[in-house]
């Protein structure tokens, strides 16, 4: 999901991963769970320049109901087209003014959103994540649904010849069968394409849940103010 960032998926992706690494071992990091359910992760770094933002979704490509391949990915491209408190990709242009960049992608298990943005943004971008989480179901219509499976067909019909993704799928079926939801984590022009409005929210409700994700923030931010802001 490439069109909405200021960087690629792969540099997105990279610094965002880096950025934990190089804060893993630092000290302060906390660990706690929100009485929603909420598992959170605050990994302060000394000298770092702005913080990253990262929700993981315990849900992928794996997860997608048998006829409906690619629904996990078509779900993550809806969750930026607004909610019940923002107006249609209203949160992308907060985004801009934030001068933060930011991308998403849905792997075999997971769905993860990233941000990279100059700390004093924070505050912001958790109330835009907590928007996405939950209610992000105010924000998706049919005409936002249409338009996002566009996109979605666009993206699988120019990588669906590549090697990478031949490669892929011939080793999720060697390692666990045609039938198995891993094998099926490949996503299908025909099967975007019927994805209607109900069974894309229904989705939504069963899986961005509090207790279904995890919250990392790291970088340039002090423990105890992240916390408050996080449990506000």
């Amino acid at each position: 999901m490439a069109w909405r960032r200021w960087f690629g998926w792969g540099v997105g992706v990279v610094v965002a991963l880096a950025g934990l690494a190089r804060s893993a071992s630092a000290q302060g990091l906390q660990r706690f769970r929100l009485s929603n359910g909420l598992s959170v992760v605050l990994a302060p770094e000394q000298g770092a320049v702005g913080v990253n933002v990262v929700v993981r979704y315990e849900v992928g490509q794996a997860h997608d109901p048998a006829g409906y391949a690619g629904l996990a990915h078509l779900l993550e491209h809806a969750t930026f087209r607004g909610s019940t408190h923002l107006r249609p990709l209203e949160g992308v242009s907060i985004l801009g003014e934030l001068g933060a960049g930011y991308n998403a992608v849905t792997e075999l298990e997971s769905t993860t959103f990233f941000t990279e943005l100059p700390s004093a943004g924070l505050e912001t971008v958790l109330w835009l994540e907590s928007e996405r989480m939950g209610f992000a179901l105010g924000g998706i219509d049919a005409a936002g649904l249409a338009a996002e499976q566009r996109i979605v067909v666009n993206e699988l019909r120019q990588r669906g010849g590549a090697l990478s993704r031949q490669l892929g799928k011939f080793w999720l079926d060697a390692l666990y069968g045609a039938a198995h939801p891993f094998a099926r984590g490949k996503t299908e022009v025909d099967d975007v394409q019927a994805v209607e409005l109900p069974g894309l929210q229904w989705f939504y409700q069963s899986t961005y849940r509090p207790d279904n994700a995890t919250l990392v923030l790291s970088g340039n931010l002090a423990a105890s103010q992240a916390r408050g802001l996080v449990e506000k």
